[in-house]
């Protein structure tokens, strides 16, 4: 019985040693550029391990307005509002993401590159379903922009 404990101690501790052996620089990673006209290409990042260098060539978001008050609604009501924005930068704006805070308040945004210049909307459709007084919804918009977390508003009163 001794002879197999030890046995048992032996083989465990051989099979720890052998995985700590184990390395990911032992594999090798394959860097490609992106092929011209690819979504990699479109994003221009200027963060470095130096720090952020140029951004004059990224794309920039810019709203009409970041707050759409709704004014005072009846519980139950549901809002929808259109925030235009316009890409003011140098290279395509690509919205990869946006959510809010609770499930009351959801966005569309458009899944295609918007060019320099070119003009879009983000519909925000709010629920008052359960909602009272007072509301105060943040849309988080995220896209290859600096910071790349934007942010809107829903508000109003709900009665």
């Amino acid at each position: 019985m001794n002879k197999m404990l030890i046995t048992i101690i032996f083989l465990t501790a051989a099979f720890f040693l052998n995985a700590c052996k184990h390395s990911d620089a032992d594999e090798v990673v394959e860097i490609r550029p992106s092929k011209p006209g690819s979504v990699a290409e479109l994003i221009k990042s200027p963060v470095t391990a130096e720090g952020i260098k140029d951004t004059s060539k990224m794309a920039k978001i810019q709203f009409e307005e970041t707050s759409f008050d709704f004014g005072t609604i009846h519980q139950g009501q549901v809002i929808t509002h259109f925030f235009k924005l316009k890409n003011v930068g140098k290279t395509p704006l690509i919205i990869s993401d946006g959510h809010s805070t609770c499930g009351c308040t959801v966005p569309e945004w458009p899944k295609t590159p918007i060019a320099p210049g070119d003009t879009a909307s983000i519909k925000v459709v709010f629920n008052s379903e359960g909602k009272k007084d007072a509301q105060n919804k943040p849309v988080f918009i995220y896209a290859n922009t600096l910071p790349a977390e934007n942010k809107i508003y829903i508000t109003g009163i709900v009665k």
